[in-house]
């Protein structure tokens, strides 16, 4: 469970649990105490125990806690989420990380029926068989039409996508390459203008997994602090995996003021199933929620104009 915990890193006569946390501080079931740099790998921003963060949570737990559909916080969060990303239409939420970039490969491949799909050597995009930088456990089947290339390499970028040819349907991007026990790195701007250029050209989708790096280096995309967003074009970004995404083809016919339907003639027009769980007036919405299809996802219009 603990992926980001390596075993190898730990003394050999005993393994290590924490009893309890506050501020910046841990203690184990030893006694011990630590700083906390590691901010509970990310999330910890504020500190253990942190007051108001606290007293949101157990006012939120007093009006309910995983609740058969989603609550206006979940709204006002997708917004909030929309309005800072500037390349986002649309948030949807995810149990974690893994979940998120298996959505973007399915978003992806069905975006205009593609299977191939590029990844780069030992970048890390979750758990399941088909992105786990180890082979092993996986079978060749799992990987068939993965591709892989190095990255920051643009010759291999290069030939990656020539052997996907037109079955190319998305490009995986590390926005900052930050695996564990490997040197970390930026990706250099012509790269990164070059995998923005191919999804384009290719009408690709492009998946920028900010599961690490998101709103740590940039509070926009990842991306967006390189030259690479002197280009207009970079707008057109496609998938972002901390919940922002667009350039997907809609199916949506009866949510709550549905967005008109763009999907390809390809795609099923048939009523989509809504993710929030019902359909009617009462039903609050925003960008941010989405109907899932069989094949497909949509985007419901925002509910108010970008500030």
């Amino acid at each position: 469970m603990y992926g980001h915990e390596s075993t190898r890193l730990l003394p050999a006569d005993f393994p290590q649990f924490f009893q309890r946390a506050q501020g910046t501080r841990l203690w184990d079931v030893d006694g011990n105490e630590y700083i906390d740099y590691m901010c509970a790998f990310g999330p910890n921003l504020l500190g253990y125990g942190h007051e108001a963060v606290e007293a949101a949570a157990r006012a939120q737990a007093h009006r309910g806690d995983t609740m058969t559909g989603p609550s206006d916080a979940m709204v006002r969060l997708a917004e909030l989420f929309v309005d800072t990303v500037s390349h986002a239409d649309w948030a949807m939420f995810c149990k974690n990380g893994t979940d998120a970039t298996a959505m973007a490969l399915v978003c992806a491949r069905a975006h205009r029926q593609r299977r191939k799909v590029l990844l780069a050597q030992g970048a890390y995009h979750g758990a399941a068989p088909w992105c786990m930088p180890q082979a092993a456990g996986s079978t060749p089947e799992d990987r068939a039409h993965i591709i892989p290339f190095r990255y920051n390499d643009l010759d291999s970028l290069a030939a990656a996508v020539e052997l996907a040819d037109n079955d190319l349907a998305g490009i995986f991007a590390t926005p900052f390459r930050h695996e564990a026990f490997s040197d970390q790195y930026l990706p250099g701007a012509d790269y990164a203008r070059a995998v923005r250029r191919v999804c384009d050209e290719r009408d690709a989708l492009l998946v920028v997994d900010d599961v690490r790096a998101g709103f740590r280096m940039a509070r926009d995309c990842s991306w967006s602090a390189t030259p690479t967003t002197s280009n207009a074009s970079w707008t057109r970004v496609s998938c972002c995996v901390m919940g922002c995404m667009r350039k997907l083809p809609a199916t949506v016919s009866r949510c709550v003021r549905p967005a008109p339907c763009r999907c390809p003639r390809s795609f099923s027009r048939t009523t989509p199933i809504c993710a929030l769980g019902m359909h009617g007036p009462r039903l609050p919405y925003a960008a941010g929620f989405i109907c899932i299809h069989t094949t497909t996802c949509s985007s419901m219009r925002r509910s108010r104009p970008r500030t």
